[in-house]
């Protein structure tokens, strides 16, 4: 078998060993299934999840038991059962550049389960799937997709796990991550942005990712050159392909930049979040009572490039003046502000079609008050965060220019029109450049020898920053900001987020003794079939 990108995958998968995962690695990978099972349960909330269920047990009937609701099916499509679930509300975990958790988690659950996998048998096989996917999100972070529309990463994973489960042969898994990256989904915005799509553009890689394990171990085989080939994979998924962060497998990990959501949303809605909570409190502190919408004359948000392009996407999918669908209001930083407000918190509860309906004007209302601006100290706290911890290890050194300037030029084509690359924004971003950073970029430039086997991904943190100020109506301001929402690496009770979120949105299923207990099963290694036979048990 010639050595290819897909075949050195491969040999990396099949040859882990528990004893070469880091204790922290395997720590965040548990509290990764916590999250993930909170994000299916939370998902009970919308009629879709019901639909999802009930249309895939239809079509596809089978053995499996699915996770966390035990919906059976054949084994493919009960891992995408539990995946399509865990996107619903995008309240999913997140790492370096992808979102893993969907493939990384219900795989291993779900077949592992199935086949009887020992807990050091699925936790190897979730290992591999966050490694692997995560980096393949980051060699396209200059293409025309970003975040939950990288769906091929979970084909991919899916295929790398469910071989790892069945013990195919490393030339079994190299077709089968060959095949699953044959045809990788090509999704589009308006298919996450609104109708019950979103949940399908996760489940169905996940389902085909494990069919592709299933066929290669029959001795079907794939493209094993699609990562090399100039008219593979990346052909149509990057502007610039960066490929060097399928290196350093096994050396660096990043595993370790694992965040969880506490609240249902994109990761930029977090520190939103957080701040009006803090708003809030700080209120009722000065004047013993709870801060009522009507009294809020005007709430400012400070935020990063990122959140201003995605909101300003999310926007171009609304219909004015009525309340975005639920799928549109995850990436929506004024409405889950307001409806913080309205509610005092931010879970799955939240998105009931009743409780939207019910306070459908409120929120109207109150979302039409907030003003959000890019903040160029902001965004570069974002940057410079990211070159820290990537560290020693520099992106600038590895982009040739004549692909940054194909990048700057296609991202403006197809993804906005209104990123800041015109002359006004460069002159308005070097005012706030330091001489730190003029000196970091200069020597980001001659540093060709490091790459991510030197990476200390532990190191690495993810601000979403925001600075969020309110006005009342009596003139009165409130402040708070943050940089690194809570449950993400260097935030506030990091890996604690995930118990309470599984503790939150598990109780209402399971009571609050059996909540506990399972939460217990999972942060302590239980096997994947003691785990859902807890969680399905009647």
């Amino acid at each position: 078998m010639k050595e290819t990108q897909i075949t050195k995958i491969a040999a990396w998968a099949q040859g882990l060993r528990i004893a070469d995962i880091p204790t922290d690695v395997a720590e965040l990978c548990r509290h990764q299934t916590a999250s993930v099972l909170a994000a299916c349960y939370a998902a009970d909330y919308l009629p879709a999840s019901k639909l999802l269920r009930a249309g895939y047990a239809e079509a596809c009937a089978g053995p499996v038991r699915s996770a966390p609701f035990g919906d059976l099916a054949d084994a493919a499509t009960a891992c995408g059962i539990t995946a399509g679930l865990s996107v619903a509300l995008d309240y999913d975990d997140y790492c370096f550049l992808a979102h893993t958790g969907h493939s990384a988690v219900g795989v291993p659950l779900v077949l592992g389960a199935h086949l009887g996998a020992s807990a050091d048998e699925a936790l190897i096989a979730q290992v591999i799937a966050n490694e692997v996917a995560g980096r393949l999100g980051a060699t396209v972070v200059l293409g025309p997709h970003n975040g939950q529309l990288w769906t091929f990463i979970h084909a991919a994973a899916s295929a790398l796990a469910a071989s790892r489960l069945w013990g195919s042969s490393v030339e079994q898994t190299a077709h089968a991550l060959a095949l699953a990256l044959a045809a990788p989904p090509y999704p589009s915005f308006a298919a996450i942005m609104g109708p019950d799509a979103k949940m399908t553009l996760i489940a169905e890689p996940v389902a085909a990712g494990v069919r592709a394990a299933s066929l290669a171990r029959k001795g079907f085989t794939g493209p094993l050159a699609a990562l090399d080939d100039p008219q593979g994979f990346y052909s149509g998924f990057a502007f610039t392909p960066a490929t060097y962060f399928l290196e350093g497998l096994g050396k660096s990990w990043v595993t370790q930049t694992t965040a969880f959501k506490p609240y249902p949303g994109c990761a930029y809605v977090d520190p939103v979040v957080d701040c009006v909570l803090d708003i809030m409190s700080a209120f009722r502190s000065d004047r013993a009572r709870e801060i009522r919408p009507d009294e809020v004359n005007a709430i400012h948000v400070d935020t990063t490039l990122l959140t201003v392009q995605m909101e300003a996407l999310g926007k171009s999918y609304e219909t004015p003046g009525e309340m975005p669908p639920t799928f549109n209001l995850n990436f929506r930083v004024p409405h889950n502000a307001a409806i913080t407000m309205i509610a005092g918190r931010l879970s799955g509860a939240e998105f009931t079609p009743e409780f939207l309906a019910q306070n459908k004007d409120a929120i109207l209302r109150l979302a039409a008050k907030v003003r959000i601006t890019h903040n160029w100290d902001l965004t570069l706290a974002v940057v410079r965060a990211f070159s820290a911890g990537l560290e020693p290890m520099s992106l600038i050194s590895r982009i040739p220019l004549a692909g940054m300037r194909r990048a700057r030029r296609e991202a403006r084509l197809r993804i906005s029109h209104e990123l800041p690359f015109d002359l006004a924004s460069i002159v308005d971003l070097l005012r706030h450049l330091k001489r730190e950073d003029f000196r970091r970029i200069r020597a980001a430039f001659s540093n060709k020898s490091h790459g991510m086997d030197d990476v200390d991904f532990h190191k690495l943190r993810l601000p979403f920053a925001a600075r969020v100020s309110l006005k009342t109506t009596d003139g009165k301001t409130y402040e708070s900001s943050r940089e690194i929402p809570d449950g993400a690496p260097g935030g506030k009770n990091h890996p604690g987020v995930a118990k309470e979120k599984f503790l939150r949105e598990a109780e209402r299923h399971l009571g609050k003794s059996k909540a506990e207990s399972v939460l217990a099963a999972i942060t302590t290694g239980a096997a994947p079939k003691t785990i859902l036979e807890a969680l399905t048990a009647r």
